[in-house]
């Protein structure tokens, strides 16, 4: 049964949802009906191998015997087991999603919509007053869908009673749509905008639509702390490089609103304040990077950096790992390091990207060549191929290693037939000013105080420049 659809889903499962299924699956097992029964067998035998799932427990032969004792193997009579398993846990998880108290405001309005159907509008009538006098502001997207679906269900009351007075509730009905479309149209947008600035994307007719009916009414702005938020997002976004003044805006506007946000989403805004700090200090501003790392601390505390449980993004630990080392808490840095190695979201490449991120520390220690033996030659992300293609080149240079040129030249090479592809120009500028300058640090000679004068004005004429803390370095060396 390894890597079946049904074994992957039960894997998901935690203990506690275990225990949970248990109960439901004996609750819903008929006394005497063979389908009920042998799906029960089959899930329980996979019940038994967690949570280690060893093959030998799970192999089709045994589960077989298991479901089917005594009786020679058919892989065509397990699979239709395997199929009612999958539906049976497939309902299960659904409705414990449903019921879970996230959903609480969706099935609020979905007993009023049942009443309806049922015929019980008089009853439905007091409940919707209920739901109307209980109201709470939204904590995000989920909670406007349904505060639109609750003025939605008042309009539609008052339509079916129409007494020929009021407005039918109508102007509520369009308002909430309103906040609502807003608040999902700028989750989506800014999604989108972030993207565009790590990969080469075109603007197409709906997204140059959508940024044209960027205009909100300033009293949604007013009356949503949450669309107000989306909304600053979305200008940074749009911006080349952030203003510093928006930047702090930004930080005191969520730090003055979480507690009326939901942590998903209130999650989802700090991954933008983190990186609108990063692009600031790829910009130059380097005196930001303490405040980077501490809100990285800060966010991995507080657990808005894991996702699904205790698993971390790729480019979420390459960026914590990199601030920790960039302002020296290396201590701190190689014990994030190698307390997260196991915990990356996508298993394909978690051992090489835990090697380039050790590799980071073991530079900033001095220990060049042992670094470079944790250097893989290609990564499935485009941000670890970049810092891995600088890596090399800075400790090439370190132990004046013969292939520092040819591994220079590759790099710009890379830098060229990937812009043509796939990398934005906001990502190739920053590495191929890199490139050019190591490229003129080569051709300097030690001694020649005014050539490293004359390079160590160009580094600081390109603020966006990467590595320009390490180029300075070098180039102040020269003399």
């Amino acid at each position: 049964m390894e890597g079946t659809y049904l074994l992957d889903l039960f894997k998901s499962l935690s203990a506690e949802e275990r225990d949970d299924f248990n109960r439901y699956m004996l609750a819903y097992t008929r006394s005497g009906k063979k389908g009920d029964e042998n799906r029960r067998k089959l899930l329980q035998t996979v019940a038994e191998a967690a949570p280690e799932f060893l093959p030998t427990q799970i192999n089709k032969e045994v589960v077989f015997q298991k479901v089917f004792e005594g009786e020679s193997f058919s892989a065509g009579k397990l699979e239709k087991v395997m199929v009612d398993s999958n539906k049976f846990l497939k309902s299960f998880l659904l409705k414990q999603e449903y019921i879970a108290d996230l959903n609480d405001p969706k099935r609020l309005v979905d007993w009023a919509d049942l009443l309806k159907k049922r015929g019980l509008s008089h009853w439905r009538e007091q409940y919707l007053a209920k739901l109307m006098r209980n109201k709470v502001p939204p904590r995000n997207r989920e909670d406007y869908y349904g505060q639109f679906r609750l003025e939605l269900s008042i309009c539609e009351e008052e339509m079916a009673h129409n007494y020929l007075k009021g407005d039918l509730n109508v102007p509520m009905a369009l308002e909430s749509l309103e906040l609502y479309y807003h608040v999902a149209r700028l989750e989506l947008l800014n999604q989108y905008l972030l993207q565009r600035k790590v990969t080469k994307l075109a603007i197409d007719k709906s997204i140059a639509f959508s940024l044209q009916k960027q205009q909100i009414r300033d009293d949604y702005l007013q009356k949503s702390p949450i669309l107000l938020i989306a909304y600053k997002i979305s200008q940074l976004l749009q911006k080349d490089l952030p203003p510093l003044a928006d930047f702090q805006e930004l930080s005191d506007l969520l730090h003055r609103h979480e507690a009326n946000i939901a942590p998903p989403l209130l999650q989802q805004f700090y991954t933008y304040l983190r990186n609108f700090c990063a692009f600031l200090i790829n910009g130059g501003k380097n005196e930001l990077v303490p405040l980077w790392h501490q809100l990285q601390r800060d966010n991995l505390a507080r657990g808005y950096l894991y996702h699904t449980g205790k698993r971390i993004t790729a480019s979420a630990y390459l960026s914590v790992a990199t601030g920790a080392i960039r302002v020296g808490n290396l201590d701190w840095a190689i014990e994030f390091v190698e307390s997260h190695k196991t915990q990356i979201i996508g298993d394909n490449e978690s051992a090489d990207l835990y090697r380039l991120n050790k590799a980071q520390y073991l530079f900033a220690i001095g220990k060049f060549e042992l670094a470079l033996d944790h250097i893989a030659p290609v990564f499935e992300f485009l941000n670890y191929t970049l810092l891995a293609k600088r890596l090399e080149i800075k400790i090439l240079y370190e132990i004046e290693s013969e292939l520092l040129p040819y591994k220079a030249g590759a790099f710009k090479i890379f830098l060229t037939r990937a812009s043509q592809k796939f990398m934005p120009d906001d990502l190739k500028r920053p590495n191929a000013d890199f490139v050019n300058i190591i490229h003129q640090i080569l051709r300097s000679k030690p001694g020649q105080r005014r050539r490293s004068e004359r390079l160590s004005a160009r580094i600081h004429a390109k603020p966006l420049c990467a590595e320009r803390d390490w180029l300075l370095e070098k180039a102040a060396q020269l003399r």
